[in-house]
């Protein structure tokens, strides 16, 4: 039996009639796609398939995943970098847009916080290539500093003491020029866009700084680190004040409520007994006596603290003065110790030189001590300039400590007797330490001792306590472009914002100039070092004793004068952008910033917008670091490796599977760089994961877009503002599609 089939509406193909009325929508698009496949030539067709020709399916080559993503991105990399660059700076008729490159050391490979800067200034620089302008990146590297020789010098296993100058710069040039070639080839493995084939008065004096006995160099600020728990030797002092030596208030007191009888001395404080033999007050002082019978000058609000100290102490005085308590003792203010004189071990009465005098200070404060510092202008800073501004500063600055960070010899001209002998030659931070505070006990200064644990600064280098000792150093004189610096900073668009507060030179005239840059031209810039001093005189100052000096300017001049690079582009301000890690407002921004208005007599700074990024740590927020194992460079991830940087624990080393450079840039864009920013597995599963959604989405726009090839300008987006309707949700955008 059969049944007769019920009558149906005849089936129509609706996808191919929507894809017509879009197409017809929208003239400028080009030709849609009706169907998946061909309609079949034979005229036998199976009626189970009659309409699977009519479907539009979705049909790309783009995959949702590469099986080896680094050889897919090299096989586009220099069509999408290098020659992309050479391209888009050839449109002469563009508007420029410079960011000007600072340079990093080149001393090994890429971490994960060059990649960060990578990263971002490509992400900026493409931006505004999209948007029309065409850019001028010229990556540069640093070539000049500690990092370098001292990785030269590991490498041929040698001391820069038992090396020539030339040979130093010679080893240290070769691992340069590696690490160069080596840096810039894991920069073009980021996608970086560049141009890779491109190619005031001064003065000399002694002035404190940080310095490093380990690695025998100055320091600057950046290249310290802190560390908790350094153990020191905290030392209590008598300084002997004689009668005539004293101040009026001081003598006042002495002559009243003394007697005018027994030995007065200074209680001094300070955690560095061996700066003691270069020795050069804001509360009010009382005289006390100690068990020991010692007459002593302290601080009143240091008085209880230091009872627990030395002993306990007596406040000597009558009903004049300021009564500050129900017992009567006399209170001076520290106004009425200034100008008093006083000797000390390294410093008696025998000597011709004159006797150190008490100065007022705002460093010294009532939180410790005595309320009396002892204070040495050659190993301290707020010495230093305590002592400038009181006028107090002698001509030459005591330091009896060498290169090697030991007491030199100068000890036994300053010190009665040969008592010093056992301090020259001993090491300031070691066992000179020890000696120091022996000599003090012996010769009956000591009031007493405590060992405290404190933060401390260490070379960052070399892992080693550092000290701070006055050296010949040259400084630029700023003083005369400050106000101008601090009006053109008014100008620059910083992001994120930050608050800003405000003996003879060398003879380096045009023609100096012009004649030592012609003979190191000639035979090389070794030749400083190796040639003699008559190559360098010019005909103007022949007859004259000059003398060459291989001290280093600044360790940020020659990196901070790299916009006279782009003096040839004719603009201002030269670079529209500067971006950098944070550290570098006291390094390459600021110096960048000095050495262009001192040589320019416009003030314009060298840039018009600065850019600062954090630091990347790992995922629990700590510094990465290779030998802590939780170190990751950015090649690991493009490459892959094995992950036990990334298994805190120790317990789980797996293959950490290659990544890209995709993965590694999308997390980049993904992070609030102006802070500082974590990485790790999960960060990286996460890049991973938002990686194959956007393919995936461009894969599906792709697979519905194929047609015949368009050239790019043929296509027209404006034409498709018909299509908002049917595209966007409502409320409609009321911009134009451009």
């Amino acid at each position: 039996m059969t049944r007769k089939s019920p009558s149906r509406l005849p089936i129509v193909p609706v996808r191919p009639i929507i894809s017509r009325q879009l197409a017809v929508l929208s003239s400028g698009l080009f030709q849609c796609r009706y169907a998946s496949t061909a309609t079949p030539a034979s005229s036998q067709v199976d009626k189970r398939k009659a309409y699977s020709h009519t479907l539009l399916l979705p049909k790309t080559d783009f995959p949702l995943k590469h099986k080896d993503v680094v050889a897919a991105e090299k096989k586009y990399r220099s069509k999408t970098s290098d020659l992309l660059y050479k391209e888009q700076i050839s449109r002469k008729d563009n508007r420029l847009f410079v960011l000007h490159d600072g340079p990093p050391y080149a001393n090994g490979n890429l971490h994960m916080g060059h990649a960060l800067n990578k990263v971002l200034k490509d992400i900026i620089n493409r931006y505004n290539l999209i948007r029309g302008k065409r850019v001028h990146y010229v990556p540069g590297w640093d070539c000049h500093g500690l990092p370098i020789e001292h990785k030269a010098l590991a490498a041929i296993g040698k001391s820069h003491t038992s090396l020539k100058p030339s040979q130093v710069r010679s080893e240290a040039r070769k691992v340069a020029l590696d690490a160069i070639e080596v840096q810039k080839t894991e920069m073009k493995a980021l996608g970086v866009m560049a141009d890779w084939d491109g190619e005031g008065g001064t003065y000399r004096t002694l002035r404190p700084t940080y310095y490093s006995p380990s690695s025998r160099t100055a320091l600057a600020e950046a290249e310290l680190s802190y560390k908790d728990g350094h153990k020191s030797r905290s030392v209590y002092v008598g300084f002997p004040v004689a009668k005539t030596d004293m101040s009026d208030g001081l003598s006042e007191v002495y002559r009243k409520d003394c007697g005018g009888k027994g030995k007065l001395e200074l209680a001094i404080w300070t955690t560095t007994p061996w700066t003691l033999p270069a020795n050069m007050v804001n509360m009010e002082y009382a005289i006390v006596k100690s068990d020991a019978g010692r007459l002593l000058v302290i601080g009143i609000d240091r008085l209880e603290p230091m009872q627990e100290v030395i002993g306990e102490l007596k406040v000597i005085g009558r009903l004049q003065g300021e009564k500050r308590s129900s017992r009567a003792q006399l209170i001076m203010a520290g106004s009425q110790l200034i100008g008093t004189r006083y000797t000390h071990l390294f410093h008696p009465e025998s000597l011709s030189q004159p006797k150190p005098s008490i100065i007022t200070a705002k460093h010294v404060t009532a939180q410790a001590g005595t309320g009396l510092v002892h204070s040495a202008p050659a190993h301290g800073h707020e010495d230093y300039e305590a002592f400038l501004t009181a006028g107090a500063l002698p001509d030459d600055l005591r330091c009896p400590v060498n290169d090697d960070g030991c007491f030199t010899a100068d000890l036994e001209k300053w010190i009665e007797g040969d008592i010093a002998s056992s301090l020259v030659g001993q090491e300031v931070l070691g066992k000179g330490t020890d000696a120091m505070v022996d000599l003090l006990r012996e010769q009956d200064v000591l009031l007493a001792e405590q060992k405290i644990e404190h933060r401390y600064p260490y070379d960052w280098k070399s892992k080693k306590p550092i000290i701070v000792r006055a050296t010949p150093q040259w400084f630029a004189d700023v003083e005369g472009v400050k106000s101008s610096a601090i009006e053109a900073l008014d100008n620059v668009h910083f992001h994120p914002a930050i608050s800003l507060f405000g003996p003879d030179g060398p003879i380096m005239d045009s023609q100096t100039l012009d004649h030592v840059i012609a003979v190191l031209n000639e035979k090389g810039i070794d030749h400083w070092w190796e040639g003699q001093d008559e190559d360098f005189i010019p005909p103007h100052l022949e007859g004259q004793k000059v003398s060459r000096s291989f001290d280093t300017l600044d360790v940020w001049f020659d990196s901070g004068s790299s916009w006279t690079l782009l003096e040839e582009l004719s603009r201002q301000p030269l670079a529209d952008v500067y971006l950098e890690g944070s550290d570098q407002h006291r390094g390459w921004f600021q110096s960048s910033m000095l050495t262009k208005l001192i040589s320019s007599p416009e003030s314009i700074p060298p840039y018009g917008t600065v850019i600062t990024h954090g630091f990347v740590m790992d995922e629990k927020g700590d510094k990465m670091s290779k030998s802590a194992g939780n170190g990751l460079s950015p090649m690991e991830i493009i490459h892959g490796t094995k992950v036990s940087a990334f298994d805190y624990d120790k317990t789980d080393i797996k293959q950490f599977p290659p990544r890209g450079a995709d993965i590694l840039r999308l997390w980049t864009a993904s992070v609030d760089y102006t802070n500082d920013v974590s990485i790790g597995p999960t960060s990286i599963s996460n890049a991973t994961e938002a990686m194959r959604k956007l393919r995936n989405t461009l894969r599906y726009l792709i697979a519905n877009t194929k047609s015949q090839s368009v050239a790019l300008d043929s296509v027209s987006l404006r034409s498709c503002c018909t299509l908002r309707p049917h595209l966007l949700p409502p409320p409609y955008p009321h911009s134009t599609l451009t």
